[in-house]
């Protein structure tokens, strides 16, 4: 079997209706290296986040709390277990703190020149975690592509460090030094034609 490319509106509703009325759910999941496991759920509830849809469950076979792209569920079935749910849960917090957490490629880490509080205003949950520190606030997140990585903290528009890794300062130099050959102001050739200056 091969996972879907996308969540059908069939899946979101069974899987939505099992969470209303806690219900277990038995799934057949391909991770995204490509493992494929059968996994008995409690579904607390079902949320989009991130241009996919995800499952946010208690895992009977980890004995813990997952969360599942939809996309990947090769089959779903409704059990005849019933569950209890967790009162406090807030489904899409627990989604967005789960994605920013995840790891994968490699774990950046950033001082940013902000409080925490202009930090969250600029730092999306699902780009990464905050944590307040003593010249201002760490932003953690993981990357498999350095230049990206620079774009985004570019982006931020404020004062940082990089603490690690060493490729991702590497990447921000290439591209101040992008950015500086750009602003350089135009030189006239012999034929008129305007060069940039060295």
């Amino acid at each position: 079997p091969v996972a879907r490319d996308h969540a059908d509106a069939a899946t979101i509703l069974q899987l939505s209706t099992a969470a209303r009325d806690r219900t277990g759910i038995r799934l057949t999941y391909r991770s995204a290296a490509g493992e494929v496991t059968e996994r008995l759920v409690d579904p607390y509830g079902v949320a989009f986040q991130s241009s996919h849809w995800y499952l946010v469950s208690w895992d009977h076979f980890r004995n813990a709390m997952r969360t599942f792209r939809l996309d990947r569920m090769l089959a779903t079935e409704v059990t005849t277990d019933t569950f209890e749910r967790p009162e406090d849960l807030d489904v899409v917090g627990y989604l967005r703190q789960a994605i920013g957490e995840a790891v994968y490629g490699t774990r950046c880490e950033v001082l940013l020149a902000l409080s925490l509080d202009q930090a969250r205003q600029r730092v999306s949950p699902t780009d990464g975690t905050l944590e307040t520190a003593e010249d201002g606030t760490v932003l953690r997140f993981s990357a498999d592509d350095f230049d990206w990585a620079a774009s985004f903290l570019a982006g931020l528009e404020c004062d940082l460090v990089v603490l690690r890794p060493p490729e991702l300062r590497a990447s921000l130099r290439l591209m101040a030094e992008r950015l500086r050959a750009a602003a350089r102001p135009p030189r006239r050739g012999r034929a008129g034609v305007r060069h940039p200056a060295p």
